[in-house]
């Protein structure tokens, strides 16, 4: 198993745990809920074969969270 995300709280981490399971990809939340700043912060594991397939999963939800502030809009040239 390999950390690859770790969420500010554990609706987040609920949040990347559902999309992964989604895709097919086992994911487990390890630490959390505890309130921001006090950590520790709740971290989503995956399986370490298929960290390659999660880490594009959480980039896309990045990617979606940044369209919906306009972020990413105003980084593209």
């Amino acid at each position: 198993m390999i950390c690859i995300y770790v969420a500010t709280n554990q609706i987040e981490a609920d949040l990347i745990r559902l999309e992964l399971e989604a895709a097919g990809i086992p994911a487990t939340i390890k630490a959390g809920p505890t309130p921001m700043g006090s950590g520790p912060y709740p971290e989503v594991w995956v399986p370490a074969a298929m960290e390659p397939q999660a880490m594009e999963i959480v980039a896309e939800l990045e990617a979606g969270d940044a369209d919906s502030t306009g972020t990413s809009e105003e980084l593209t040239p």
